[in-house]
């Protein structure tokens, strides 16, 4: 897919399992570039019971494209990948909405600063 990516996109990408044994095809939200073609994905799904941190997200969150049901991006299901996992672009989420789910995400790792 290549100079198509960008940040705040759904795209549909290969996403590995956590014990890493396989992956599947899911819609995956592009979070920022992490160099030498590889992405910073969050984890979507349709699953609203998945945990207590998903985000719903629809139709009304996309500044173009479309969801095929509400989805649930999960801020603390991260992963870094290859741009050569993505198979195609879904959707792009308006900007407030995109800044609400990294700022979902770095609340996650600020809980886990360490003090000095």
């Amino acid at each position: 897919m290549g100079a198509g990516i960008e940040r705040s996109a759904i795209v549909i990408a290969r996403f590995p399992y956590t014990n890493l044994s396989r992956a599947v095809n899911r819609p995956t939200l592009v979070l920022a570039y992490a160099g030498r073609q590889d992405w910073l994905f969050g984890q979507l799904t349709t699953n609203a019971e998945v945990d207590d941190l998903a985000i719903e997200l629809t139709n009304d969150s996309l500044s173009e494209g479309s969801l095929l049901e509400i989805s649930y991006f999960r801020p603390n299901k991260l992963f870094t990948g290859s741009e050569e996992l993505i198979t195609r672009k879904v959707g792009i989420l308006k900007p407030e909405v995109f800044n609400r789910l990294l700022d979902a995400t770095m609340g996650i790792l600020n809980q886990n600063r360490m003090r000095q």
